[in-house]
């Protein structure tokens, strides 16, 4: 059978938005990852036929205009498709101005913001759902020469769709859905919050569905150029390489042009780079992205050259036996460099004040000696906090399973002059590793610090100190000053009693006094209803304040 669309569940707002702009002659189709993730989900579903999606049998390339012609489409047959992304775009022929005008025909519905009017984008808020955020519309445009290698001196409006999408990065984002002809329906029955299944047809011009089919990551027309243009699309293409589901390989002509453009990232504003590198590093992938296109995360993070080549294998392996959480796999990321030069690099690239807190913690946490026993753990959870101290272990975990993957791999595998050979018999689960620094004599650094040596631990002693801070925190035990079933004022009191006057001991008897509590394996003072009686709590209270007139007569004397 012959078909020309694809069923989606549209949100009913979308499919107004369309219908408005039908109603006044001009055209609107969905364009963007929405898109791109609709047909991804659909080829590749695990049921789906093997069939031809071939440009030039699939899509109609007059699609808006020459109504008469067919796409083959077998495998859409019937398909109805729902998920709701975080982000809606429009691509249309109408200009901001005629947009503006006609939206404001129907401002009891919608209202306009103006983003980008510049270059052809405003926003529209459904006001009637809470289901849809905000929906970008934008003119189709064509994009002047980028002399800054970030953004468009001018663009100029057309009403020709396939010159717009001739100026997206990727095919596979390249591709637009467009409302059915048979749709008559007013606009104002879509005005409401619910979804509705509906017919698009699809429209491609440069063979998208073909390389979302085969999972590759191609540019649209010259790659050197599409990079040349804007070199985000360098971190864009990386990101896609991490994240997308299945896994999409960059072609190699598209990865020849990102080494030959990685120095033009230079140009480009930390925080847009910040934005593209952190989903990238929580992407299922970011292993073989990272390990491939180490010299283009180097023009970011001139750091990673302190690093020797087997040792960012190392934790490279390591982020894919990682949580998807920031702080651990920044950790992992530039583990075994210096701590002052990571914290360098992450202000340079303008990471908040909590990351940056949180990560100092981490970093310090890796300077001290490993706890291996009750009281030590106690003591990292009291100077980091349960959250980061967790993301510490998961950080130790990771790098200690990828220690294990690697000595189990087989010798014949090779990745960049990495001889696995070294690592093979070696005992990792308990000892430092020696990572080798083969490529230090030919390699120029800005950096004088030799890198460090990654160290592993067990898995099964990280195991355990798991297992025994989830135990101390269940358990409640004190492990923080506001633990104590005493404050500050309980010392003055004992302080002025003894004819003390100095309020500085008030804070260093409270720490002593914490050590014995955590040495005693008291619980805190938020547990006496949960685990103790009022008298035992009453009981563990007295005990602490014998201790601290022992503390202050000692001092008397």
């Amino acid at each position: 059978m012959v078909l020309d669309s694809i069923k989606l569940s549209i949100p009913n707002a979308l499919i107004g938005i369309l219908q408005v702009l039908r109603l006044h002659g001009f055209e609107g189709c969905i364009v963007g990852g929405y898109v791109r993730d609709s047909i991804c989900r659909i080829l590749h579903h695990k049921n789906m036929p093997n069939q031809d999606f071939s440009s030039k049998n699939f899509i109609n390339h007059n699609l808006l205009h020459e109504t008469s012609k067919r796409t083959i489409l077998n495998t859409l047959q019937d398909t109805k498709l729902k998920f709701t992304p975080k982000d809606w775009d429009i691509a249309t022929n109408a200009k901001p101005s005629e947009v503006l005008e006609i939206f404001g025909f129907y401002n009891a519905y919608f209202k306009i913001i103006k983003l980008g009017i510049k270059y052809g984008t405003l926003g529209i808020r459904p006001l009637f759902t809470n289901d849809v955020g905000l929906i970008e519309i934008t003119t189709y445009r064509i994009e002047g020469k980028y002399s800054d290698s970030r953004r468009p001196d001018n663009v100029i409006f057309t009403t020709s769709l396939q010159k717009d999408l001739a100026r997206r990065d990727f095919s596979m984002n390249a591709i637009a859905f467009i409302l059915q002809d048979d749709d008559s329906k007013e606009p104002q029955e879509y005005f409401t919050q619910d979804h509705c299944d509906i017919n698009m047809r699809i429209c491609d011009y440069f063979s998208g569905v073909e390389s979302i089919k085969q999972k590759e990551i191609i540019c649209v027309g010259d790659a050197n150029m599409r990079f040349s243009e804007d070199a985000l699309r360098i971190m864009r293409a990386l990101r896609f390489g991490a994240v997308l589901q299945p896994r999409f390989d960059i072609s190699k002509d598209t990865k020849l042009a990102i080494i030959a453009c990685k120095r033009n990232l230079a140009h480009i504003s930390k925080e847009r780079i910040l934005h593209e590198y952190n989903i990238m590093l929580l992407g299922s992938h970011v292993t073989s992205i990272a390990i491939d296109y180490r010299q283009v995360l180097e023009i970011i993070y001139p750091e990673l050259s302190l690093m020797s080549k087997q040792q960012y294998y190392i934790n490279m392996l390591a982020l894919s036996h990682a949580p998807n959480i920031l702080n651990v796999r920044l950790a992992i990321f530039f583990y075994s460099i210096d701590s002052k030069h990571i914290l360098a690099a992450l202000k340079r690239m303008r990471y908040d004040s909590k990351t940056l807190r949180d990560i100092s913690k981490i970093l310090a946490l890796q300077n001290r000696s490993f706890p291996s026993s009750r009281f030590e753990i106690k003591e990292s959870l009291g100077f980091a906090g349960e959250i980061i101290f967790k993301h510490y272990l998961q950080m130790l975990k990771a790098q200690a399973l990828a220690l294990e993957e690697l000595q189990n791999t087989s010798l014949d595998i090779e990745i960049e002059d990495f001889e696995l050979h070294k690592y093979k018999g070696m005992d990792i689960s308990k000892y430092a590793i020696n990572i080798l620094e083969q490529d230090s004599k030919s390699k120029e650094s800005s950096f004088k610090d030799k890198p460090k040596f990654s160290k592993a631990y067990s898995i099964a002693d990280i195991e355990y100190i798991e297992i025994q801070s989830y135990d101390i925190i269940k358990s409640s035990e004190c492990f923080l000053l506001l633990h104590l079933p005493i404050d500050g004022n309980d010392i003055m009191y004992l302080l002025d009693k003894q004819g003390i006057n100095d309020k500085k001991m008030i804070g260093k008897l409270l720490n002593e006094l914490l050590y014995y509590a955590m040495k005693q394996n008291m619980v805190s003072k938020q547990a006496k209803c949960k685990i103790y009686s009022k008298t035992e709590y009453s009981s563990m209270r007295d005990m602490l304040l014998d201790k601290a007139r022992e503390m202050i007569i000692s001092i008397g004397n």
